[in-house]
């Protein structure tokens, strides 16, 4: 039985949700295989990035690789500008 909200903004399924979990099963199994505590740690915190930058409709890989190109040179006062909404800011195309 379906009840409706009077909105009819309540979705038929909940295919995204289950396709996010789906991620977290796969990385809980995956995480069996870490060499040690910090590299499981370190793989976990790769994968919450990826997922929040794919929430955000941004490129994970490209997001991911530009990161670790500039980190090194960045100061602890600028990793703000890494944060998901400031990314897309940054790296959105000028408008026309």
């Amino acid at each position: 039985m379906f009840a409706a909200d009077g909105a009819g903004d309540v979705p038929l399924d909940n295919i995204a949700s289950e396709r996010g979990m789906k991620r977290i099963v796969l990385n809980r199994k995956n995480s069996l295989f870490a060499a040690s505590e910090r590299g499981g740690r370190t793989a976990a915190i790769l994968s919450n990035l990826a997922s929040t930058r794919r929430r955000h409709a941004i490129d994970p890989h490209r997001s991911r690789t530009q990161l670790l190109v500039d980190l090194p040179s960045t100061p602890v006062s600028q990793l703000d500008r890494w944060l998901p909404d400031e990314s897309k800011r940054r790296d959105a195309p000028p408008p026309v």
